[in-house]
């Protein structure tokens, strides 16, 4: 069965990632600490105690010091993907992992990166918003339309019924407009600091072009799905110039996934785990919420049932009443409604428990305890 590794981009930080690997693996540590920062990685990473984290300069090269330090573990434990993928910066760590970079290197340049970006989007008004429950094209004509406001496209494809569109703040906010015209279920402002993946970050892609004329880019050892494209490059593609295009030009993570289909690859792992399961179980709370309701209508008629049957039974099977014994007395007290209300919320919260236990079991185990299973 094949496997992908699948690393996450910004949106997945959080304060203390890390951590744990870093105190238990020697490998992770030596990853981590490979790189020459002007900020203190340790302290923005394991504690963030001035609320810097967020911020796309030191967001970048922490979420790829993290990641190049789950790959060290994973390459100790001999875990070998047959693809790698990663959504926006995690691009770069997906070639870390095939052998384009060194560990100091992505991280290194990511930092970079986030610089860059962060420049670009200086005295711009500018804005994203996700676009839920239209189609590409759909939005697409959207995004046309509302371009004489200004600069606006779709830059993140994420999922079937989810995209993203970003640029300039009075353009995004027509092309959200339109789009509810056009049939979108919500659309929903995202807290950015910049118009990512959209021609306006042209500048960034500009200084990465100049930065990457003085790297050294390993050979590819593990095939890597890129952003810009949906799939894996062509012999005459070049890794330095897809980058440079993956900064200002559409995600295509959806294209991505389904490519990774194709290609025969039914297992991914993706870091960090937390901030994923944690996303798998709010994406799946309705359909646990809906398998509770079920199991309390079947909770409902099991003691509806047991309750008839016990009444027969001690009834000696007749629906008639024995001399002496008062009926409304019995079944007073056998259909009491608050006994029926207690026993049907244990049942819905046992149904419950029963779906979200694994999902929390596994968000609370040691990452590192996870990887030895």
């Amino acid at each position: 069965m094949k496997l992908a590794v699948l690393y996450a981009g910004q949106g997945a930080q959080h304060p203390g990632m890390g951590k744990e690997f870093y105190e238990a693996s020697p490998a992770f540590r030596a990853a981590f600490d490979s790189a020459a920062l002007d900020f203190d990685l340790h302290r923005v990473c394991f504690e963030d105690p001035d609320g810097v984290l967020n911020q796309t300069e030191y967001t970048q090269p922490c979420m790829v010091a993290f990641a190049c330090g789950v790959t060290a573990v994973l390459d100790e434990k001999g875990v070998k993907p047959a693809y790698l993928a990663g959504l926006s910066l995690g691009e770069y760590s997906a070639l870390q992992a095939a052998g384009v970079f060194t560990a100091k290197q992505a991280i290194e340049l990511t930092a970079f990166r986030g610089k860059a970006m962060a420049e670009a989007a200086k005295g711009l008004d500018c804005g994203m918003t996700a676009v839920l429950g239209l189609d590409r094209e759909k939005l697409s004509a959207c995004c046309e339309q509302a371009a004489e406001a200004g600069c606006v496209q779709i830059c993140n494809y994420n999922c079937p019924g989810q995209l993203v569109i970003g640029g300039e703040k009075a353009a995004v906010e027509q092309a959200a407009a339109l789009a509810k015209e056009a049939g979108a279920r919500r659309c929903i402002p995202l807290k950015v600091s910049g118009p990512f993946h959209t021609k306006l970050m042209a500048p960034a892609g500009d200084a990465l072009a100049q930065r990457f004329a003085g790297e050294n880019f390993g050979t590819m050892e593990t095939p890597v799905l890129f952003n810009c494209l949906g799939h894996e490059k062509a012999e005459t593609d070049s890794i330095p110039q897809l980058l440079v295009k993956q900064v200002q030009s559409s995600v295509y993570m959806e294209d991505t996934l389904r490519r990774l289909g194709e290609l025969g690859v039914r297992r991914a792992f993706g870091a960090p785990k937390g901030a994923l399961i944690g996303q798998v179980l709010m994406e799946n709370f309705l359909y646990t919420l809906l398998g509770g309701l079920v199991g309390l209508l079947f909770s409902f008629l099991l003691v509806t049932f047991a309750s008839s049957w016990v009444f027969k039974i001690g009834n000696g099977f007749s629906d008639a009443a024995p001399d002496g014994v008062d009926v409304s007395l019995s079944m007073g007290m056998l259909f009491n409604p608050w006994v029926f209300l207690i026993a049907l919320c244990v049942c819905f919260l046992l149904n419950l428990m029963s779906a979200l236990w694994p999902a929390w079991r596994a968000s609370r185990r040691p990452i590192v305890d996870s990887l030895n299973a």
